[in-house]
């Protein structure tokens, strides 16, 4: 299996994609590279050999066997260690971005992606303006040692596009309120209504991989899908990439579940005029579902608190969506609480005063 580094040809250091220019960027001498330029550049192909070892699943605590893949870095020729899924990595040794070509080819060959559009310190601004927000998380994490451990991930997802026929039967009342003196009068007609019509769904978006990371990452949709381009592996390189593990079969129902739900909101929302609208019957025919893989960019960051809780972060690497759990301080949480304790009493305490 080819791996690639893309080199700079002024210097020879590791080229990285850049999301604020959109280019490709050399750290060491600062140039700028054009996707063009890029696909000129030649790649040095390696060999992979796969061994198995033993990890420990730390959710069930359970040893299990696990293939992993020995690559060899095209820059400085050490071993790279992935696993199945890892597509974009950087070589423990040289630091340089390596990316495992041959993961990307075949049915495994991505139909488009999103490239990066934030910026690491982009990122790390909003992620702290978000944080800001919060009222009781500790104060420890501002620090920015623990913002540093910030990662562009692309991760992969399955997108689905829909157009139906569907025909809803629907229980519909109208409701009149009126009073004559002191009598509240309540009239309610009764309505069977039927609607039918084609609908079509773009996106509909489902995970593609199975960590768990992943599904937190999953939890920072929707995305501009305007900006998807033709996939070229030379955007990978500076961050890491998963391919995915779950396929469309594995997702069907999911995904026309998710199909059903929306095309009965709209038929619902179509129905005017009423006071109550239920809808009793409902079903669609499917005449075009098309499915496209996908690659979409997500910044992840973890933070530990004292107690080694590990709490993770994903970030939308388009709009800068931000999701994921804050720790809470339990000594701010009770200094909140002891103060409203004392401005109660101390309101208690004055309004007997007053009925002296």
């Amino acid at each position: 299996m080819a791996t690639i580094t893309y080199k700079c040809p002024n210097c020879d250091g590791g080229l990285t994609f850049n999301p604020e220019n959109q280019d490709f960027f050399c750290e060491y001498c600062l140039s700028h590279f054009t996707q063009e330029q890029l696909d000129e550049m030649i790649k040095d192909k390696q060999s992979s050999e796969k061994v198995k070892e033993t990890k420990v699943d730390e959710a069930t605590g359970t040893a299990k066997e696990v293939e992993i893949l020995l690559y060899k870095c095209p820059s400085c020729g050490a071993e790279v260690i992935t696993d199945n899924t890892t597509v974009s990595t950087f070589c423990h040794y040289c630091h340089n971005p390596v990316i495992l070509e041959g993961k990307l080819q075949g049915e495994f060959s991505p139909d488009g992606f999103i490239p990066f559009k934030k910026t690491k310190d982009e990122i790390k601004q909003e992620f702290l303006q978000w944080t800001s927000k919060k009222w009781f998380i500790p104060n420890a994490f501002f620090n920015k040692k623990n913002i540093e451990k910030l990662s562009g991930v692309y991760y992969p997802y399955w997108i689905t596009d829909y157009k139906v026929d569907a025909n809803a039967y629907i229980d519909a009342q109208k409701i009149r309120v009126w009073r004559t003196g002191k009598t509240e009068y309540t009239e309610k007609s009764y309505y069977k209504v039927q609607r039918k019509g084609e609908v079509e769904l773009r996106d509909i978006t489902n995970n593609a991989l199975k960590s768990a990371d992943a599904k937190l990452a999953e939890a920072v949709l929707p995305y501009d899908y305007a900006d998807i381009k033709d996939f070229n592996t030379g955007y990978l390189s500076g961050f890491l990439a998963e391919n995915r593990d779950i396929d469309k079969e594995s997702l069907t129902e999911r995904s026309q579940d998710i199909m059903k739900d929306y095309s009965k909101q709209i038929i619902k929302a179509d129905v005017k005029g009423y006071d109550v609208v239920n809808i009793r019957n409902f079903d669609v025919d499917i005449k075009e579902e098309k499915w496209r893989y996908v690659l979409l960019p997500v910044w992840m960051l973890t933070y530990k608190n004292s107690k080694d809780d590990i709490y993770y972060y994903a970030v939308n690497g388009q709009t800068g969506e931000v999701c994921g759990k804050l720790p809470i301080d339990n000594k701010k949480l009770a200094f909140l609480f002891a103060g409203l304790f004392v401005g109660f009493s101390l309101l208690t305490f004055l309004g007997g005063l007053l009925l002296l």
